[in-house]
């Protein structure tokens, strides 16, 4: 297809016919054989543009963007086949001009098929439309006017549609999910715990028979191999046995290559810390739920004010 350039950063003329084609191609959906979606694809001088047609019958136009990387064939989970060198002016570059895109990479010897692109996905803040052809003209706009497609609602743009009561109410919502959440973490204390009773992964499952193994070969024989293997064991649903010996005492580093065989735990420091990780996660469960609790009291006790200072409605009889 042909189109007129009228220089390397201005928009891009098309004409009716030139439009006409590109309704024809993004029209022409395809089913997804492990879906209920259909698909259109469009490519642009390096620009690629799609268009799904999702489940509920409405329209998602969106376009990819290079990640910066290069590939050049052969195995591609293998890392050394992907060259990174100009990750971030391939980004720059098309985030400023996506339809020189293409010429920056013919002037600097990159082929455009070697170029790795993502997006696509969808999610809170998509932007969907219920016609076909206003989902494309998205596309063609975008092209005509040099920019990549927007295909998301930021946060801000979100909560500038909604009214200050339904903002407050979903405030309120998520604080009471909060509550809820940190309230089913806690975890029951026992009056003859062990090392073992009562710890928790992230699941909040029973610590595995194998990282039980690893423990206790520390506790028997500490060094610094056995460190590595069992530093990041969680043993509360929201930390790992370094995280609680970072919490519980002084010094303790930051950085895994900082470790040395004078700066692990002891064993009494390490059974100290597995005996004490349930009453610690639990203090921090109740700390968060209090402040959060704080947090909704205020703002509902604020919504109160406002309705209390609202005139009372007087009956006129007439």
């Amino acid at each position: 297809m042909n189109a007129t350039i009228t220089s390397k950063s201005e928009n891009i003329i098309l004409n009716e016919l030139e439009k006409a084609k590109i309704r024809k191609v993004l029209s022409n959906l395809k089913q997804d054989q492990d879906s209920d979606e259909s698909h259109a694809h469009f490519e642009y001088f390096a620009r690629k543009f799609s268009i799904t047609k999702m489940f509920n019958g409405k329209y998602y136009p969106f376009e990819l963007s290079p990640t910066g990387a290069l590939f050049f064939g052969g195995n591609s989970s293998d890392f050394n086949n992907y060259d990174h060198s100009m990750k971030d002016s391939l980004r720059l570059e098309f985030d400023k001009n996506p339809n020189g895109f293409l010429e920056f990479c013919t002037q600097n010897n990159i082929k455009s098929e070697t170029i790795c692109y993502s997006g696509g996905s969808y999610g809170i803040g998509s932007i969907y439309y219920s016609d076909l052809n206003d989902a494309i003209n998205v596309i063609i706009s975008s092209i005509m006017q040099n920019q990549k497609v927007k295909n998301f609602l930021t946060k801000e743009e979100i909560d500038a549609s909604k009214t200050p009561e339904q903002l407050q109410e979903e405030q309120i919502n998520s604080i009471k999910s909060s509550i809820t959440f940190w309230q089913a973490n806690l975890l029951p204390e026992s009056s003859n715990e062990t090392i073992f009773s009562d710890k928790k992964n992230a699941l909040g499952g029973k610590l595995s028979e194998e990282n039980k193994k690893r423990i206790l070969a520390y506790l028997n024989k500490p060094s610094l191999k056995g460190w590595r293997e069992i530093y990041d064991i969680l043993i509360t649903p929201q930390a790992t046995i370094w995280q609680m010996f970072v919490h519980l005492y002084d010094d303790v580093p930051m950085s895994g290559d900082k470790f040395k065989r004078s700066n692990i735990p002891k064993t009494a420091q390490l059974e100290n810390i597995l005996l004490k990780a349930v009453t610690v996660h639990n203090k921090d469960c109740h700390q968060r739920i209090k402040d959060l609790t704080s947090k909704l009291d205020h703002l509902q006790s604020g919504i109160q004010c406002t309705n209390s200072s609202k005139p009372a409605l007087k009956i006129v009889k007439e």
